[in-house]
C-alpha cells in the first residue's frame, strides 16, 4: 500500500467515528477506536520515512533512466541540455553566465603556464565558446552574437567576421562541427530572429558567408552514439574518447582547472590548473602533442576586433 492510501485508510477510520457514537452503536465504537489506534500505530512510521525533510506525503521522484548508451547519468529533458552536457561534459550542468568582461584565445601545451602560452587573438572581445573544423583547419569563436572564422595555427591572426543569414540571427554558444564536412557545417545554440528562446541550429560555413538552418529536437532524443557519429566537439580527441572538462573552482570562480574524461563522465584526470584566472572553453589544438586552446578572460589594452 502506498504512503497516501495508508493516511487515506486511516483518516477514513476518523470520519466515521462520530457517526459511530452520533447512532449509539457503543461496541462498533469501542472496535473502531481501537481500529484506529493500530492503525496510525502501523502508519506513522511508515509516513515518516514517505516524508523525510520534505513533508510530502510522497516518497521522492526518482530521475528516468537515460537511455541505452548515453554517457549522463540524467542528460536533461530538452535537446539544449543533452547537447550541452555531451559537448561540455555530463557534470558541467547547464552552461553559467560566464564574467560580463573581454577573453582571448591561448594556445597552450602541456605542463606550460598561461604566461609561456601563444596568444591567437591579442586583441580581446566578449567570447563564449570555440569550435574547431579538423576537416578544413579552421577555428571558430562566438561572441556578441556573432560568429568568426580563423586559421587553426600556432600564430596571432586576426579573426574575420563571418556574415549569417538569416540577418538578425544571434549565435549564442557553438558546441560542435559535423565531421568531415566540407564547407564547415557547425552546430549551434542560436537565437533566431523569430523566437524568444533558444534553438538549435546548424551553419554551413562559406567563406566569409554562412546559412543556417533549424535542426529538429527529436534528433538529439537519440543516444549518445549517434550524436558523436555526426558531430566532432573538438572538446573530445576522438568520438567521446579522452574529453575535455573546464572547472572554475575557488572565490569567485576564479581558480580554473582543465581535467580530461578517458570517455565522457568516465574516470578523470588532471590536465593542467590555472589559478588566478576564468576559463570559458578549452578545445583539443593537437592531442598527440597534448596542446590545447582555452578561451580565458583577460584584461586587453588594444581596442577589442569585435567592435570593427
Amino acid at each position: 500500500m502506498s504512503c497516501r492510501a495508508i493516511a487515506r485508510h486511516c483518516t477514513r477510520l476518523h470520519a466515521i467515528a462520530p457517526a459511530c457514537a452520533q447512532a449509539g452503536i457503543i461496541a462498533e465504537l469501542h472496535n473502531l477506536v481501537v481500529s484506529i489506534i493500530g492503525c496510525w500505530a502501523v502508519a506513522l512510521p511508515v509516513l515518516a520515512a514517505c516524508t523525510g525533510s520534505a513533508g510530502s506525503a510522497e516518497p521522492a521522484a526518482v530521475p528516468p533512466p537515460p537511455p541505452p548508451g548515453d554517457p549522463c547519468r540524467y542528460p536533461g529533458t530538452s535537446a539544449l541540455e543533452r547537447v550541452h552536457k555531451w559537448s561540455f561534459g555530463c557534470a558541467t550542468g547547464r552552461p553559467s553566465k560566464p564574467p560580463q568582461g573581454e577573453a582571448t584565445v591561448l594556445w597552450l601545451g602541456r605542463g606550460q603556464s598561461l604566461g609561456q602560452g601563444t596568444p591567437i587573438n591579442r586583441q580581446c572581445a566578449r567570447l563564449t565558446s570555440m569550435a574547431v573544423s579538423r576537416a578544413t583547419g579552421q577555428l571558430f569563436v562566438a561572441g556578441q552574437g556573432r560568429l568568426f572564422a580563423m586559421p587553426l595555427r600556432k600564430v596571432e591572426t586576426r579573426p574575420a567576421p563571418i556574415q549569417i543569414e538569416p540577418r538578425g540571427l544571434r549565435v549564442v554558444r557553438l558546441f560542435a562541427a559535423v565531421k568531415g564536412s566540407r564547407p564547415p557545417i557547425l552546430l549551434a545554440a542560436v537565437a533566431p530572429p523569430s523566437s524568444a528562446g533558444r534553438e538549435l541550429w546548424e551553419i554551413t560555413v562559406r567563406g566569409h558567408r554562412a546559412t543556417a538552418a533549424p535542426i529538429a529536437s527529436s534528433w538529439f532524443a537519440r543516444a549518445a552514439e549517434q550524436f558523436f557519429s555526426r558531430y566532432d566537439t573538438s572538446r573530445c580527441a576522438r568520438g567521446d574518447h579522452n574529453c575535455l572538462v573546464v572547472s572554475n573552482r575557488g572565490p569567485g570562480h576564479r581558480d580554473a582547472a582543465v581535467d580530461v574524461e578517458a570517455r565522457r563522465a568516465g574516470n578523470t584526470r588532471a590536465f593542467a590548473d590555472y589559478p588566478g584566472t576564468f576559463i570559458r572553453d578549452a578545445v583539443w589544438a593537437n592531442h598527440e602533442r597534448g596542446e590545447i586552446l582555452i578561451l580565458i578572460d583577460r584584461r586587453c589594452a588594444r581596442p577589442g576586433w569585435i567592435h570593427d
